[in-house]
């Protein structure tokens, strides 16, 4: 079993290759995989290999426990993954070593931003330096730098160093997400930024800010209070709107979607109203909430957009907990911002996205954003606030209506953001901008 093995997962005719490395260790096979179409999250941990009594192979998947036959004579695989109608099948033929790249470096590092001490890890590419370099901004949330690190090596192998780091409370940095603010989080990016730009191996004219979601907010304040240059800019599903309109936005578009009624919907744009109620007193806000959640609990409303974490929610426990409210300590607007970022700038929405709806970020973003000559904003068809398009059986009717074609389509990352995105890169982070 030991080498490399290469095939595909095929249902109902479509393709998904797959690469499958199988190694031992302490008398265990272990198999990594790794799927064309999901390269850009980074690769899963290897899986142990198992003889089964019949003298099938079994291993675990992305999409189920594969069951393979083995044909030692010729060294292929040949089974099925998962309980799927209609069924995915596997087929794995052994190869010759594979042509690798030298493997991305990761160096993990501590460095200071304000009393507080945050730790991550920098990610480089192969080869000598200086390189380019991002650091890499997640969304709302408590997050470790564990998703950050899957995209950097992707970057990596294609010549972009990066920083990602574990937010306050998160991992292993110092701190507390329950009381950090957008201006802890703009500070912290600054810092981050700070650290890459000081290395000798990074060149600290092209170092630009990658970030997903709730980064939209978070970039434009940093950048706008940076004391160093920021090369280039990309956001993924970034808001163009203010903290409040986002999640009215949000509320709204998912009511339409549910079909609720107009008094339903009035009541969870008003759930969204009390989050921002600043001006009353938090006993009587907290009262009317607890009405409305009732309600919002009944109706469905409230599953569907409020988030119910204890650190990032929308949902207080008591009334003194309305001021610790996520979008009051993150409330921001970033048109000002926005206005003023003149460096190269990529914005990427999914036109079906329900968090940051396209309809109303993209628009904006291009009003703000129009006095800058090489800022981009890009809509992706078909695809959510993920950017990718889902799994599902799709039928190609013909023309004349003569006949209909079924075919299985694979989850994968949408061409379309990464197209523009590689596009992006190669013109901005490997150009050394023009000296003032």
């Amino acid at each position: 079993m030991t080498g490399t093995w290469t095939g595909a997962y095929v249902r109902s005719g479509s393709v998904q290759r797959v690469t499958a490395t199988v190694t031992t260790q302490n008398d265990t096979a272990r198999m990594a995989l790794t799927n064309e179409d999901l390269a850009f999250f980074g690769n899963r941990d290897p899986v142990a290999v198992t003889r089964t009594d019949d003298g099938r192979v079994r291993f675990d998947t992305r999409y189920g426990t594969a069951r393979m036959d083995v044909d030692s004579t010729y060294r292929e695989l040949v089974g099925t993954v998962g309980e799927h109608e209609p069924p995915i099948e596997l087929h794995l033929k052994k190869t010759g070593p594979a042509q690798l790249r030298p493997s991305p470096e990761a160096t993990d590092v501590a460095f200071e931003s304000g009393d507080t001490t945050l730790r991550g890890t920098v990610v480089m590419p192969a080869g000598p330096g200086p390189h380019p370099a991002v650091v890499y901004v997640p969304g709302r949330g408590c997050s470790s730098r564990n998703g950050g690190l899957r995209r950097l090596r992707w970057l990596a192998e294609r010549g972009i160093a990066g920083l990602a780091y574990d937010n306050r409370g998160a991992g292993d940095s110092e701190g507390s997400c329950k009381t950090s603010t957008i201006e802890t989080e703009s500070r912290d990016i600054r810092a981050a930024l700070q650290t890459l730009s000081e290395r000798d191996d990074i060149d600290a004219d092209r170092v630009g800010l990658w970030g997903n979601s709730a980064a939209g907010w978070y970039i434009p304040h940093a950048v706008a209070r940076s004391e160093g240059e920021v090369a280039f800019v990309v956001e993924k599903v970034g808001p163009a709107t203010r903290v409040e309109a986002q999640q009215k936005d949000n509320a709204a578009l998912i009511a339409e979607e549910m079909g609720l009624a107009p008094g339903d919907s009035a009541k969870a744009l008003a759930y969204v109203d009390l989050l921002f109620a600043t001006d009353r007193p938090n006993n009587v806000v907290f009262s009317e909430m607890q009405d409305l959640l009732a309600h919002g609990d009944s109706t469905g409303w409230a599953d569907q957009f409020l988030v119910r974490d204890p650190n990032i929610g929308d949902v207080p426990a008591t009334a003194a907990g309305l001021d610790s409210l996520w979008v009051r300590r993150y409330a921001y607007d970033p048109a000002d911002d926005l206005r003023q970022m003149d460096m190269p700038v990529l914005v990427v929405y999914g036109a079906e996205d329900r968090i940051v709806p396209a309809r109303e970020n993209a628009p904006l973003m291009r009003r703000l954003l129009a006095d800058n000559k090489n800022a981009r904003v890009v809509v992706v068809p078909k695809t959510g606030h993920g950017l990718g398009h889902g799994s599902e059986m799709r039928t190609l009717s013909a023309p004349d209506g003569r006949y209909d074609t079924h075919y299985w389509k694979f989850y994968r990352v949408a061409p379309d953001y990464i197209g523009p995105l590689l596009d992006f890169l190669r013109e901005h982070a490997f150009t050394t901008p023009d000296p003032q």
